[in-house]
């Protein structure tokens, strides 16, 4: 079965962006000037409605803002050190309505080093510290995009409508490897900060459905990430931390709620695969993938009916992790 949540417009993301950067600029004329922001605004605004602001924008502003707004200089949050941060805004590439593009990190034309994209991945999580990230070499990020169009092929066939809204969400796919020196290991991430971004780790993936799982999982929390610029999903505190099925750490009520529902996303996608007449070569793969996705399922149901408390945005995830729990039961 199909999980729909309300959709957040990409375009609507950057408007706020560019609403932003403009409010700043106007409270403080010297300080835009200083920094370029009139003409940061100018290209931003004259994109093209069928453009979107490359991430790395994003990434200026979040450290542009905690290094000059004293309210936000002395939040505690992680000041990012991009290798590209100067006296001057970055130079950026608009990327097309429903497509993406795949940036390496630590390669000659990236504008992320794998310092800072492990720094904005695992901020406030169990993989702070001990996730260490490498660089890939050239011929494994060319092999990703063949894998990525087989994936992708699969999720238009089996649903659509699904595989269109992913790629109304996604902007940008970063693929990573686990250095040797991390004893944190990890299949996909993204970032409140970097809307669009999913990190692929690439070795973590050996079939073109575990390569769609992550895919589909990491776009379900860039979906949540971009409701959330809205309203929280719970009011509980930042600092109350619960037991989640998903993760060895207590996780605040927030990553609850996002692990509930990626497991839920997948699972919707992978009850569709299973059944399709076209992927019978696969079923009993997607069926084990389903299995694994629905197993934390009523653990995690429990936790947030005894702890949340719950926004309108959060009463409708929960009720589409209910609606999948309850479709699955009822076909076991």
């Amino acid at each position: 079965m199909s999980v729909a949540l309300p959709f957040v417009d990409a375009k609507k993301i950057d408007q706020d962006l560019i609403d932003s950067i403009a409010l700043l600029a106007d409270g403080d004329a010297q300080l835009a000037t200083t920094h370029g922001l009139p003409r940061l605004l100018k290209q931003l605004q004259a994109l093209p409605p069928d453009q979107l602001i490359d991430p790395l924008v994003y990434a200026w502003y979040r450290e542009f803002a905690l290094s000059v707004v004293p309210a936000l200089s002395n939040s505690g949050l992680v000041v990012l050190g991009l290798d590209s941060i100067g006296s001057a805004w970055p130079h950026h590439a608009s990327i097309a309505v429903g497509e993406f593009t795949i940036v390496p990190p630590g390669l000659p034309h990236s504008p992320y080093t794998t310092e800072a994209l492990t720094s904005l991945l695992t901020e406030g999580s169990e993989s702070e510290g001990r996730l260490v990230l490498a660089p890939l070499p050239q011929a494994q990020v060319d092999g990703l995009t063949q894998d990525l169009d087989q994936a992708l092929k699969l999720f238009d066939r089996v649903a659509p409508a699904e595989a269109h809204q992913w790629r109304q969400s996604v902007r940008m796919i970063i693929p990573v490897l686990c250095g040797p020196d991390s004893d944190f290991r990890m299949d996909g991430g993204s970032s409140l900060f970097l809307p669009g971004v999913l990190a692929l780790n690439i070795n973590e993936s050996r079939t073109r459905l575990e390569l769609l799982a992550v895919l589909v999982h990491e776009a379900a929390h860039i979906q949540l990430n971009s409701l959330c610029q809205y309203e929280p999903l719970s009011y509980n505190g930042p600092n109350d931390s619960y037991e989640s099925p998903l993760r060895r750490d207590s996780r605040p009520m927030e990553g609850v709620l996002h692990a509930g529902y990626v497991c839920t996303v997948v699972a919707g996608l992978f009850q569709k695969i299973a059944a399709h007449p076209q992927c019978q070569e696969v079923r009993e793969e997607a069926e084990e993938v389903v299995r694994i996705a629905l197993a934390p399922l009523p653990d995690t149901i429990a936790i947030i009916d005894e702890h949340a408390l719950l926004s309108t945005q959060g009463h409708r995830v929960v009720d589409a992790i209910k609606q999948v729990q309850r479709t699955s039961s009822a076909l076991a």
